[in-house]
């Protein structure tokens, strides 16, 4: 149990890996995956067939927190947003349950999938879900350079979109 304890923490706090994604010419959004998690690769590939293919595979399997995260990932690069909104989450909802990784890891990670949930919304429609999801992960992790940047990207969709 103490190998796992510390290889969860690992892999949280020492390999989120940041993936942008274009979502105007001039507006850029932020997405957060973990790696040495399935979905990493596909992800890092960037591939939307294999993606497609994965998520296809996976879907119906009993997953962990930071899977589903991943997965979460995977739909929004697929543009399956109520999908993804879905997933991320389900991913919330595990992670309140799962004991075998610290506080401070925990709160990172889950403030990580809040700001994958707010990306989600905000795609979908939901621009104040969204805002409201990017408060939540900067409750948690208040360094969190992804959510920041994803509220300054929601900040000037907003704006954009009331001109």
């Amino acid at each position: 149990m103490r190998l796992v304890k510390s290889g969860l923490i690992t892999i949280v706090t020492g390999v989120v890996a940041a993936f942008s994604a274009v979502s105007s010419a001039s507006d850029e959004y932020r997405l957060s995956a973990f790696a040495d998690v399935s979905g990493y690769a596909q992800i890092k590939s960037n591939n939307i067939e294999e993606a497609k293919e994965f998520i296809v595979a996976r879907s119906g399997k009993k997953m962990d927190f930071l899977e589903l995260n991943n997965l979460c990932v995977l739909e929004l690069l697929v543009e399956d947003f109520s999908s993804a909104i879905e997933i991320c989450e389900a991913a919330l909802g595990k992670s309140t349950s799962t004991r075998g990784i610290g506080f401070g890891a925990k709160k990172k990670v889950e403030a990580s999938i809040h700001s994958n949930l707010a990306v989600a919304k905000a795609l979908s429609g939901d621009l104040e879900g969204a805002e409201i999801e990017l408060e939540m992960a900067l409750s948690l992790n208040s360094l969190d350079s992804n959510a920041k940047a994803n509220l300054e990207w929601l900040a000037s969709s907003v704006l954009i979109a009331g001109l």
